[in-house]
């Protein structure tokens, strides 16, 4: 990948961190979301280390002033966060939907989960609406 959307981890996510650094080590750009009111969420790429604010919902997000904004059909990958998971690759959100409506908008990128092997479930309820990823990557294993 070349361009990948990663998230900032909160305390009960895979922390992504050295995955990032490795990335932009490796001349990878790596954005993160930003979500707005009315359930918007755009991508941006920070220009340092120093350009990081809290956002809306109170997670640590790129300073918009301070990144460049990715476009969704720019992504190779995107590393989509979770609260739950089962063997079939849905996956239970954190309930803002804004993971399900950015991700139709990126064409042609991999959807990719990193959780932890606790937070399988034996099966996760799915709407129509809702987003499955291609694969979800664990600590034991990668589904």
């Amino acid at each position: 990948a070349k361009t990948v959307l990663s998230y900032a981890a909160t305390w009960d996510e895979a922390d992504l961190s050295a995955f990032a650094e490795y990335a932009l080590s490796r001349g990878i750009t790596v954005a993160y979301p930003v979500s707005e009111r009315g359930g918007i969420m755009r991508a941006y790429a920070p220009d340092g280390p120093d350009c990081w604010t809290e956002g809306i919902l109170g997670i640590r997000v790129p300073d918009i002033l301070r990144s460049r904004l990715i476009e969704p059909k720019e992504f190779d990958m995107v590393l989509v966060p979770l609260v739950a998971f089962d063997e079939d690759r849905r996956r239970l959100g954190h309930g803002g939907g804004y993971y399900d409506r950015y991700l139709p908008m990126c064409v042609g990128a991999r959807f990719v989960a990193a959780a932890f092997e606790a937070q399988k479930l034996q099966e996760i309820a799915s709407e129509e609406h809702d987003i499955s990823v291609d694969a979800v990557v664990t600590e034991a294993r990668m589904y």
